[in-house]
């Protein structure tokens, strides 16, 4: 499952570097096309998995917000961020938070059905010995 994922990861940005890269044929140049959120890669995915963010004028990148919730930035460019979905996101629009401004993207929609992360809830018994068995519940 981790193979798959980072598969997909891998693929998800290279995609997202062929989108961001191509512009409208009858643009006499690139630098009409504004700045902001082109394309979120994929639209809908659960906690932990990672996202592409597509677009322009990502240089001074200060916060991605999943619906008001701060996201983990792993990577910036000026065309593409790559994010993780954070854990307790709600579905809605994703923004980007520059030094220059805000840019909103599309909605995205937050699949709590699954869940990537793990999470320990308990450690039962607190203290032990060498060879005694631990329970780890979550």
């Amino acid at each position: 499952m981790k193979l798959l994922s980072i598969c997909f990861f891998i693929s998800s940005v290279l995609i997202a570097l062929a989108i961001s890269g191509c512009s409208d044929i009858n643009s006499s140049t690139t630098s009409e096309i504004s700045d902001g959120i082109k394309s979120v890669i994929p639209a809908r995915a659960p906690f932990g998995a990672h996202i592409v963010i597509a677009g322009k004028g990502f240089k001074d990148v200060q916060q991605v917000l999943f619906n008001g919730t701060e996201a983990r930035i792993n990577a910036v460019s000026d065309s593409v961020i790559l994010t993780q979905v954070p854990l307790n996101a709600a579905s809605g629009p994703i923004e980007v938070i520059t030094s220059g401004g805000t840019f909103t993207g599309p909605s995205f929609t937050v699949d709590s059905t699954d869940n990537l992360f793990l999470a320990i809830h308990a450690v039962r018994p607190t203290r032990v010995r060498v060879e005694d068995t631990v329970r780890i519940s979550g």
